[in-house]
């Protein structure tokens, strides 16, 4: 038996902050969610932004953490001159990073932007109920926003030994000729996005066909 793929999933989400003594909206759409994460910051706290990240990065990291799950916080910067990990110790956890792209809603909230990397997993149920522990973890103990601006996407592997070029080009036969298939299983405003460029119409070997 051949051994299993492994795979890696990033899910992104805006998650709702409320920074000392604002008051969140009311009424509001998320009354039935976790409540906002309640943020403290002094005077001295020049970048408000930024300190609400550090602080969910923390936050999310606990709840993980507790959960028995390795995580990894990625640095803001490495201006201070501080070494990141080796990729080995990277690839191993759960990392809580930022992400530009999302967009969140027009309210009191402070939203701070939110990417999930998970470890490189083997494909087995367990791994995929891994990540559905994640996904639970997340939307108990936070306030989170989803919309058209958050993906999911998937990392395919087959650990450190790569694909055989036969195998790739019998993927991209596959993903061309069942283009029309696949789409369905996405919402229309994925079919040919900026960061899901779609395969017939939008793909290197179109515009060279074309």
């Amino acid at each position: 038996m051949p051994p299993a793929l492994t795979f890696g999933v990033e899910f992104e989400f805006a998650l709702a902050c409320l920074v000392n003594d604002v008051q969140p909206p009311s009424p509001s759409p998320y009354d039935k969610l976790p409540p906002a994460l309640r943020i403290q910051a002094d005077a001295n706290t020049i970048d408000i932004q930024s300190h609400c990240l550090n602080v969910v990065k923390d936050a999310i990291n606990k709840v993980l953490h507790a959960a028995g799950l390795r995580t990894f916080i990625i640095p803001e910067s490495d201006d201070d001159g501080t070494e990141y990990p080796k990729v080995e110790f990277q690839l191993s956890r759960w990392l809580v990073d930022y992400d530009n792209s999302i967009r969140f809603p027009d309210d009191l909230y402070d939203w701070v932007r939110v990417e999930i990397n998970s470890p490189v997993m083997h494909f087995t149920p367990a791994s995929i109920t891994c990540v559905g522990k994640v996904c639970d973890l997340l939307t108990s103990n936070f306030r989170i926003n989803c919309n058209s601006s958050c993906g999911l996407h998937v990392h395919i592997g087959n650990a450190d030994k790569g694909f055989e070029f036969r195998t790739l080009q019998n993927l991209m036969g596959f993903l061309w000729t069942y283009d029309p298939v696949l789409l369905t299983i996405h919402p229309p405003h994925r079919h040919d996005c900026n960061y899901a460029r779609n395969t017939r119409l939008s793909s290197n070997i179109t515009r060279e066909l074309i």
